[in-house]
């Protein structure tokens, strides 16, 4: 699917997903960072989505890096349970210098998930998942990083990946621009 017009229309018959608010996993696993190095900056996350009717719980992953030598990472995997959030933390170590970009804040980004969401669901995402109906594999990913993930330079962008267990069918990728809303790019794989 070539890039196109942003459709700002409602999808036909939306699909609900349920999905974490970057305000609600951020600031627990900020904290969390900042423990682990006190500059530590956030620099991508993940966010699972599913339909709202899903009885399964959300799942979030926040990757941060510190500028400090040496050079190192830490993914905050973030689930939920009945009794709240649970933070489960996997740090590392670069073996050589990675760029690492002004951090990522909640603040700056005028699309929040859902938004990004309902912009993919109105761009193809919901006639993807209507085609593929109950085949359809859960759960599916919402990305947030830079444009240029590598050299972490561009815009910030939300990628919604519409698709199949990896191998075994097409995906759709809609990318977003995190900062305004613009729709960057729709692409279909077979």
């Amino acid at each position: 699917m070539p890039n196109s017009v942003l459709n700002t229309e409602p999808a036909a018959d939306p699909i609900e997903f349920k999905v974490f608010s970057l305000e609600e996993v951020f600031a627990g696993a900020l904290a969390k960072a900042i423990e682990w190095r006190s500059d530590a900056q956030l620099v991508d996350a993940t966010l699972t989505f599913r339909p709202a009717s899903d009885s399964r719980g959300r799942w979030a992953g926040l990757g941060f890096r510190s500028p400090s030598s040496p050079l190192a990472w830490l993914n905050i995997i973030v689930s939920e349970n009945s009794e709240g959030l649970v933070y489960k933390l996997s740090p590392g170590t670069f073996e050589s210098d990675r760029p690492l970009g002004a951090p990522i804040t909640p603040d700056q980004l005028l699309v929040k998930p859902q938004e990004a969401l309902e912009i993919g669901s109105s761009n193809g995402g919901s006639d993807f998942i209507r085609e593929r109906g109950e085949s359809m594999f859960w759960p599916q990913d919402l990305y947030l990083h830079y444009l240029d993930h590598v050299n972490k330079t561009g815009p910030v962008i939300w990628r919604a990946i519409y698709s199949y267990p990896i191998g075994i069918g097409p995906t759709l990728s809609i990318l977003i621009n995190a900062e305004t809303g613009e729709l960057l790019e729709t692409t279909l794989s077979e």
